[in-house]
């Protein structure tokens, strides 16, 4: 049986800390639960030795891990780091709970019977998505912006409170900096991305990108979809820059004032969206009141029990006991945080879709020309889609069709066929003096 480079250092020392076990693997990095000398279990993310050559990587490694300390609360919080050998690692608290994609599907799987296909609970989704709009609040107020808001990077504590994981790639504003002009790569991960950073400019990368990033995500696990069906990341890039997102009432049953919050959030202009992570988090707790009249709560219960590790052969099969195991799988899988860990798993509704690939702008660069290719296992990084691919992927049915067309034959049937409401009239031409096609009004 073959061991995987991550599993080889389990059991040895790094510094103050002995590596229990590989949790979590990438291109980039390697995460392990760990025990420190002291006797606490804390979550180490070990940058590969192949892309720890250069001291430049290892610094930008560590400095971006670090964002996340800038946020005074709902951020997984970075505990330590050092270098040993030349091997730069971070250390992390280790949380008890469930990633929020995994949860959904969880529930998903419990609803499934009774033909429910919301993957969870209108009004628990709403109360999550309120919580998660007081941490980007807090973090933008701090000037990071997260840039890669996803159910796979909000995690929910056993406790009942919401923190956002994956802070590896976002954005810190230094004090009298001025944006620079950069276009053509794409930072995110496409089903989740707003447009601006589906084309890849990144200096418009903003709060509000954050907000898009947020409304998909409250599409997703409100509706059991995600806003652009593809079939593959290319191709949510392309719809993504170029498609309005669908309204959240036309492919789900909600009350009108939640639709509105989050339909707003996902305009395709940043300045029609809410203008800041707290304008639409006040909005949401507000259409929360007027549709399951009560406020949102301060703790929330996930039904995950209240005790810690649980046994595999304890979980009845009940909702609440299902997802008791479910965290207990799920009570180390914040060490995956920045890792970049492919996901294969299908959407939430079980219907078969382009993974959410992650897109990591910097990757590429960080990993020295001598260094081997990546695996299979690290996300590919890829180009924002250039007219070229817009017009090869239109002629061969991968781009929204015209109006009163299919798009894709090849969608399952359980998706519905997304319809393009607008044609590309006339092009715009980007800082670059690329062509790009321009929407009808």
């Amino acid at each position: 049986m073959r061991t995987s480079a991550g599993e080889e250092r389990v059991g040895r020392t790094l510094g103050k800390y002995t590596l229990l076990r590989a949790i979590g693997e990438g291109g980039m990095a390697v995460v392990y639960e760990a025990l420190h000398r002291n006797g606490n279990r804390v979550a180490l993310k070990l940058l590969r030795p192949e892309v720890s050559v250069g001291a430049d990587v290892r610094a930008r490694f560590v400095r971006e891990g670090y964002a996340a300390n800038k946020v005074p609360r709902g951020a997984v919080r970075i505990l330590d780091d050092d270098e040993r050998d030349g091997l730069a690692y971070l250390v992390m608290e280790l949380l008890d709970g469930v990633t929020l994609d995994v949860f959904a599907r969880a529930v998903l799987d419990e609803q499934s019977g009774r033909g429910d296909r919301r993957p969870v609970p209108a009004a628990l989704a709403v109360a999550i998505g309120a919580h998660i709009l007081v941490t980007l609040s807090l973090a933008h107020d701090a000037g990071v912006v997260h840039r890669d808001i996803k159910p796979e990077n909000v995690f929910l504590e056993r406790s009942g409170t919401v923190k956002l994981l994956d802070f590896g790639i976002a954005r810190v504003a230094m004090p009298g900096e001025k944006s620079s002009t950069v276009t053509g790569r794409v930072l995110g991960t496409p089903a989740f991305a707003s447009p601006e950073q589906a084309y890849g400019r990144r200096a418009e990368v903003d709060a509000r990108s954050d907000i898009y990033s947020v409304g998909a995500t409250l599409f997703t696990i409100l509706s059991g979809r995600l806003v652009h069906e593809a079939d593959s990341p290319e191709e949510a890039l392309i719809l993504a820059a170029t498609e309005p997102a669908q309204k959240l009432g036309t492919v789900t049953d909600i009350h009108p004032a939640i639709a509105e919050v989050v339909d707003r959030a996902l305009r395709h202009e940043r300045d029609e969206r809410w203008p800041t992570a707290a304008a639409m988090g006040a909005a949401l707790r507000e259409a929360h009141r007027v549709a399951f009249g009560a406020p949102v709560p301060d703790v929330l219960d996930f039904g995950l029990g209240s005790s810690g590790h649980c046994e595999a052969e304890t979980v009845m099969p009940s909702p609440r006991r299902r997802l008791v195991g479910v965290a207990a799988v799920g009570a180390v899988l914040v060490g995956l945080v920045g890792v970049g860990i492919p996901r294969s798993r299908g959407p939430v509704d079980g219907g078969e879709r382009a993974p959410a690939t992650e897109i990591h702008v910097d990757d590429a660069a960080a990993v020295p020309a001598a260094a081997p290719a990546p695996s299979q296992a690290e996300p590919p990084s890829h180009d924002a889609p250039q007219p070229a691919h817009l017009e090869a992927a239109r002629s061969s049915g991968a781009a929204p069709s015209a109006p009163g067309r299919s798009r894709s034959a090849q969608l399952p049937k359980a998706v519905p066929s997304v319809v393009s409401s607008s044609r590309a009239c006339g092009v715009d031409i980007d800082e670059d003096g690329r062509k790009w096609p321009r929407r009808c009004p």
